[in-house]
């Protein structure tokens, strides 16, 4: 593995990677991102390291892990592993995380399992999952979820918000299971301002839950049910 676990770098001094294409300061995005090659290694991140125009590919457990407090922005991670339940993309602990986009065939786009991670700008398109939250009081607005074959968002934790979703599936057929599915008794929870279309369910809860609202302001359109 690739490990960058410093504890050096603080929230008033943190290190920063950034990428540029020919001269520093430039932009540069999609395929013009430098792109980090990990192959079959995990690149870990420490506390207060700031990731930023960068492009990372692998076939790890997981390709992308955010350290504490870090920070990540126009960051893309790609899986290509043939293995299931791998992950792209997992932000830190207490982490900022803006325009993210990953991908992973057969497992999760995006692997939410730090507490306190924020996440807004995500586009996770083309995989098993296109999120899933493994951890508790996480935020996720303005996410694009596009195109994942079982299930947009899998959540499993309490105390998680999520606005402006968009979790379309697959048309023609639609997606094999659900949007949005809930698989345990998990308490303050809530989903609003979203769209969730192309499903065969578009929220599909199995436990008796409390103190949570999915209705808010969703609208659900060409699900089976």
């Amino acid at each position: 593995a690739v490990a960058v676990a410093s504890t050096a770098s603080t929230g008033t001094n943190p290190s920063n990677i950034i990428g540029y294409v020919s001269i520093r300061g430039d932009t540069c995005a999609g395929s013009n991102r430098p792109t980090i090659a990990l192959a079959a290694n995990t690149y870990t991140f420490g506390q207060f390291q700031n990731v930023q125009n960068m492009s990372f590919t692998g076939t790890a457990a997981s390709v992308y892990n955010g350290g504490t407090g870090s920070r990540a922005q126009n960051v893309k991670a790609l899986n290509s592993s043939t293995t299931a339940t791998r992950a792209a993309f997992s932000g830190g602990t207490d982490s900022f995380n803006f325009d993210i986009e990953c991908v992973c065939q057969l497992g999760r786009g995006l692997y939410h399992i730090n507490n306190n991670a924020k996440y807004q700008g995500v586009y996770a398109h083309h995989s098993h999952t296109g999120v899933y939250v493994g951890s508790s009081r996480a935020t996720f607005s303005d996410i694009l979820i596009y195109g994942c074959s079982v299930v947009g968002v899998a959540a499993a934790t309490a105390t998680t918000y999520f606005t402006g979703l968009t979790i379309r599936g697959y048309a023609t057929p639609v997606s094999a299971t659900s949007g949005v599915l809930i698989s345990n008794a998990i308490d303050d929870q809530f989903i609003t301002n979203s769209i969730i279309s192309g499903w065969a369910t578009g929220i599909a809860q199995t436990t008796a839950q409390r103190y949570s609202n999915r209705g808010a302001y969703n609208c659900f359109y060409n699900n089976t049910t």
